[in-house]
């Protein structure tokens, strides 16, 4: 496994612990999915939404949340994704945030 694909495949576990169980869930920069997947397998009903900017590791994504989005958050209408304003319980920006 290449130092990118781990990098896109880490969980942010102190994270993970203080997130609360709702019902719509979104994480910016999801990276391989890895940690979406983390939170649904502890709230199995959540509906979990990726969003991140690389295709490749959005892919891998791909079966592990509801639902990815492919582009830059600082420029996507999330509505042209069918998500308005209220869509979501929580919003995560666990490892990007830095980023913007």
């Amino acid at each position: 496994m290449s130092t990118t694909t781990k990098y896109y495949s880490n969980i942010n576990t102190e994270l993970l612990g203080i997130c609360p169980a709702v019902e719509n869930v979104i994480e910016f920069g999801c990276g391989a999915g890895r940690f979406l997947e983390a939170y649904k397998h502890s709230n199995p009903e959540a509906n979990c939404v990726g969003f991140e900017k690389f295709e490749n590791a959005a892919n891998e994504a791909q079966g592990r949340c509801d639902h990815i989005i492919v582009g830059d958050a600082e420029t996507i209408d999330l509505s042209d994704h069918g998500y308005g304003q209220g869509s979501f319980d929580l919003i995560i920006y666990g490892d990007v945030l830095e980023h913007f």
